[in-house]
């Protein structure tokens, strides 16, 4: 398979800012038999120009100027187009190794589906996200028994067997275009999830690689903390819950409840946290917030709002970075010096969660006041409030 075409799909909105670094480090690829296509979806900044500037300096350039439809209908636009044997996706705002296609064809047996890692950039960290299964290739038995069964949930809250990435992937044309159109393009969030997975439940072949060169940079811009509309986290439930053909299959169901889940208290945390009795307990009672990420904020903004909780400070073990304007991140061994009923982990993997209460515990903090979110607490009657 190494030689094959690979069309590498670049979906853009007002990206004037990164697109040079992104586009460029496509174009720099060691492995050169690629189209690359810039879909434009109705930018107002300057990003179209940009496009149509790199498009006259490589041949291997096409643009695609649309109205304004979305991630999901601009992805979409792009697969129509595609010509490669396969087909990939970038984000406007991010970035890849310049070996990247090299390395990921190299020594790879042709698969349906070629999925592998990339690194969280968030300034003054990167964090490694990698599949959680053996580098290799997986038949169609294999896939159905190993992969889809904890691709979306693999035990705790909230970490995936298959990171749902779409940036992270080499899927076949021909298989993209078997199920592209399932995709409702009123999805807003979780729009990778939705494509990935229903890849998935078609392909007949896999190939685990494990190795990160795409570089998924975390910006507070690209990370919002506003609430996504109800309607969009419905078509995506509605999408995800038909991805999978078997009738009844409650496992699938499970995963996909557990996901919405996890949606629903970062993008519409308000709801969550007045509707969800785990949190109900924090009720006019003094709170530290551990986690100084996104959702540790809206979590606690919700606390204050719909349950009268006084918060008493947030904490983070990256406290140090994070003293910006008038943000006040106190040290983890500081929590102690605090008047607190309870310290809410909000972090929402599992295994982190486990790992910070440990750490909490030896400062010298009562076990039974750290609490976190897990996946034991999620009911298939959770997702009533869509």
């Amino acid at each position: 398979m190494y030689g094959d075409k690979i069309s590498v799909i670049i979906p853009i909105y007002n990206m004037q800012e990164y697109l040079d670094k992104c586009i460029s480090s496509v174009m720099r690829q060691t492995y050169d038999n690629l189209e690359i296509i810039l879909v434009d979806d109705g930018s107002c900044d300057q990003s179209l120009a940009i496009c149509r500037k790199y498009q006259k300096s490589d041949k291997r350039i096409q643009v695609i100027h649309k109205e304004n439809g979305g991630l999901v209908s601009a992805r979409k636009e792009g697969i129509e187009r595609a010509t490669g044997e396969y087909v990939t996706f970038v984000d406007a705002d991010d970035w890849i190794d310049e070996n990247t296609y090299e390395k990921i064809l190299d020594g790879t047996e042709e698969a349906d589906v070629i999925a592998y890692g990339l690194i969280e950039e968030y300034g003054h960290k990167q964090i490694s996200r990698r599949n959680d299964f053996l580098e290799g290739r997986y038949e169609e038995r294999r896939l159905r028994e190993e992969v889809i069964p904890k691709m979306l949930y693999r035990g705790n809250f909230f970490e995936f067997g298959m990171l749902p990435n779409l940036v992270c992937k080499l899927i076949k044309r021909s298989l993209l275009l078997s199920c592209y159109r399932k995709i409702n393009n009123r999805v807003t969030m979780g729009e990778d999830a939705d494509f990935t997975y229903h890849v998935m439940f078609e392909a007949k072949s896999l190939y685990m690689k494990d190795i990160c060169p795409y570089h998924y940079i975390q910006r507070t811009a690209s990370m919002v903390r506003n609430e996504v509309v109800a309607d969009s986290l419905k078509s995506l439930f509605e999408d995800l819950n038909t991805a999978d053909k078997t009738v009844e299959n409650l496992q699938w169901q499970r995963q996909v409840h557990i996901y919405m889940k996890f949606l629903f208290l970062l993008k519409r945390t308000d709801e969550c946290v007045k509707n969800d009795s785990f949190f109900q307990q924090f009720a006019d009672k003094k709170v530290i917030v551990y986690g100084a990420g996104n959702y540790g904020q809206a979590v606690s903004n919700a606390l204050e709002r719909e349950l009268h909780t006084k918060i008493i400070g947030i904490a983070d073990q990256d406290w140090e970075q994070l003293q910006e304007g008038d943000n006040c991140v106190i040290a983890p061994k500081d929590i102690l010096k605090k008047e607190f009923d309870y310290v809410y982990v909000g972090i929402l993997n599992e295994d982190v969660c486990k790992m910070v209460k440990e750490q909490l515990v030896h400062e010298g903090i009562k076990e039974e006041s750290i609490l976190y979110y897990d996946g034991s607490r999620v009911r298939l009657t959770d997702i009533r409030l869509i």
